[in-house]
């Protein structure tokens, strides 16, 4: 039985861990009639692919809104000052691109001639770049036959995490224009958030629930709880968002929340299943998997 709590003011809820983020938003729209549709994007020559990248670098130019995002190859500049593997790290927890599927990554020129305020412009930054795709469905209010639908732009569901690869440099993410229930949503970018596994004290079972105290770390904040095992033993994982490049933060901050873990049942209810006799034990901690393998 895997069960996964997401945070609903004092008291968690139960849910799925490997799609908190989903779930959060799912719980505000899932009452709405509609119907699904996906976000498929159509092929074009400089989008990106698993052949964009040799050798851990971009051998050709790739681009997305017409440009608005740019990758090419680095040629002779100086190498990174920090290794793929930490920056795969980074794009693997990728806080924004949870759900999607990885095309590509590694290392080139970056430029984005869109500007949002509070964002670092990035104009010919040596960066590490990572590709995914959404292969999600929309959940979207029904339409009439008649409602004409816009053309879907070739890089619809695509998005990019930008990781500055100097000291200091930003890291954003990109996520292009995309066609989203017969409409077409303009590009956004924002900065870019890891999400973590962090440590957490865990109390023990009182009625199916759970008093857990989390260690955040600096300008993070919880994004979700998993919770999943038996009746013999239960494992919780505590979820935090937290910004890559880090603004003006105080230190670490305790969190402490309350775990439903087997909510009691009235008249004729099964048992409840976790007990005073079940074993709490801590997930693993760090880097939590989000973008998927392509």
């Amino acid at each position: 039985m895997t069960m996964t709590a997401v945070r609903s003011k004092r008291v968690l809820t139960v849910c799925s861990m490997a799609a908190v983020a989903a779930c959060l938003v799912w719980g505000t729209t899932a009452a709405a009639a509609g119907q699904l549709r996906s976000g498929a994007a159509r092929p074009a020559r400089d989008l990106p692919s698993a052949t964009s990248v040799v050798r851990g670098r971009y051998v050709s130019t790739v681009r997305l809104d017409r440009g608005t995002l740019g990758v090419s190859p680095p040629g002779a500049i100086s190498p990174p000052r920090f290794s793929r593997a930490v920056a795969m790290r980074e794009f693997s927890s990728d806080a924004r691109l949870e759900g999607y599927h990885a095309i590509t990554f590694g290392y080139g020129i970056a430029t984005i001639t869109k500007h949002t305020n509070g964002i670092a412009r990035i104009t010919r930054l040596p960066a590490w770049v990572g590709f995914a795709q959404s292969t999600g469905a929309y959940n979207c209010p029904a339409f009439g036959s008649g409602s004409p639908r816009p053309p879907t732009p070739p890089w619809s569901g695509y998005a990019a995490l930008v990781i500055g690869a100097k000291n200091g440099s930003p890291a954003v993410n990109y996520v292009a224009r995309s066609e989203a229930c017969n409409s077409v949503a303009p590009a956004s970018l924002s900065s870019a958030s890891e999400t973590v596994s962090v440590p957490s004290a865990n109390g023990p079972v009182d009625n199916g629930t759970v008093a857990v105290q989390a260690t955040v770390p600096p300008c993070g904040g919880v994004a979700g709880i998993s919770a999943g095992g038996s009746a013999s033993s239960m494992t919780i994982s505590i979820g935090a968002v937290v910004p890559d490049v880090l603004h003006h933060c105080h230190g670490p901050k305790l969190v402490k929340e309350t775990v439903v873990m087997d909510p009691a049942g009235g008249p004729g209810a099964p048992p409840q299943l976790v007990s005073g006799t079940t074993a709490i034990l801590h997930g693993r901690l760090g880097p939590v998997t989000m973008v998927q393998p392509g």
